[in-house]
């Protein structure tokens, strides 16, 4: 097999070129990429170029799947792809990125690979740095605050409980309702301190293959006692074969979940979900479609933003969270929505290339 570096005349300058450059071979594998890219993509092309890793480099980068389909046209039929731009999230701060495809040839002019060129045009690398050593200092925080706030809600729900025992005991049932609504509450303060926790310091994360079908059959099984007590119909279209992809099982069922319960909140008066799964080649589509209340077009442009909230009792840190595991791997979240006529969102992920990850 043809590696495209020791065909391309660019070592002198690889490190030194001004724009993340991501070589790949005619298979669409990495082959390389520059100091640039590295610093880009906020990753470690030592490990990325490792053979687990290189089939899914496009994942690691975070780069949705339509470049990398840029890359495959380039590889299999020769198509430059002119100046196009795409937003990812390497961080909480969304990149913009302006890129170009090429095909690579050899002397023979047989295609042997592709090149990507990838500019950010948003913020310079100064604000951005000041940016993330801000992120880095208020995730510590953070971290820290979660922790001291825990230890003592603990303990309070420990004495709830006991005082809610001995009410039950002396038969005074109005105690007993005070002390369950404060072991609510304080279950309450636990989940957004966690949302808290989880968007300041992520947890490592083990990608392996899985099939997303079933991984969507085990989050509604698992959701669906509560939808009978809400009156909501759960009407699935499920694919027989398995689907595989790349990804973290956890935080893909999380991000299933929340948006299935945001979906339940939006139909107090009960209603129904409708969850799809299909394959489209290279990306494999879930839509989860329901028949609520819907949200105007003011919500729709902020609805993935931090802390943003129609909710009295959120923190506007759910989908934000969701919209970010899915940027991780490789993927992205569409939404739409008709206000009292319901909403559609739609999770779009590249499937499963190769058996690498495990």
């Amino acid at each position: 097999m043809s590696n495209v570096l020791t065909e391309v005349p660019i070592e002198s300058i690889w490190d030194y070129f001004p724009a993340g450059v991501i070589l790949v071979d005619a298979n669409c594998t990495l082959t390389g990429l520059n100091k640039g890219a590295e610093e880009l993509f906020g990753i470690n092309r030592s490990k990325l170029l490792e053979d687990d890793f290189r089939t899914n480099w496009w994942q690691a980068c975070r780069l949705p799947a339509s470049i990398y389909q840029h890359f495959q046209l380039a590889v299999d039929q020769g198509l430059a792809i002119p100046a196009s731009t795409t937003t990812l999230t390497c961080d909480v701060l969304p990149l913009t990125l302006k890129y170009t495809v090429s095909p690579v040839y050899s002397k023979s002019k047989q295609i042997i690979g592709a090149v990507g060129f990838f500019n950010n045009i948003g913020l310079d690398w100064g604000q951005r740095v000041e940016h993330l050593e801000k992120l880095a200092s208020i995730g510590q925080v953070a971290a820290g605050t979660v922790h001291e706030i825990r230890n003592p809600l603990t303990a309070i729900k420990g004495f709830a409980q006991l005082i809610q025992n001995r009410a039950n005991v002396s038969a005074i049932p109005v105690i007993g309702e005070y002390c369950q609504l404060i072991r609510d509450e304080i279950d309450h303060i636990n989940a957004i301190v966690s949302d808290f926790l989880t968007l300041a310091k992520p947890h490592a994360k083990h990608y392996k293959k899985l099939n997303i079908v079933e991984l969507v059959s085990d989050v509604l099984a698992f959701l669906y006692g509560e939808s009978l007590l809400l009156n909501i119909d759960i009407l699935t279209k499920l694919p027989v074969a398995p689907i595989f992809i790349t990804g973290c099982s956890e935080n893909l069922k999380e991000v299933i979940m929340n948006i299935c319960r945001n979906a339940f909140q939006a139909m107090p008066s009960g209603g129904s979900l409708q969850v799809a799964v299909s394959d489209h080649n290279d990306t494999v589509r879930i839509e989860l479609s329901d028949s609520g209340c819907g949200m105007d077009s003011i919500t729709l442009q902020k609805l993935f933003e931090a802390f943003y909230t129609t909710k009295e009792t959120g923190t506007g840190l759910g989908l934000s969270i969701c919209r970010r595991i899915i940027d991780e791997h490789g993927g992205h979240i569409q939404v739409t929505s008709q206000l009292g006529y319901g909403s559609t969102f739609t999770i779009v992920l590249p499937q499963e290339k190769s058996s690498g990850l495990i």
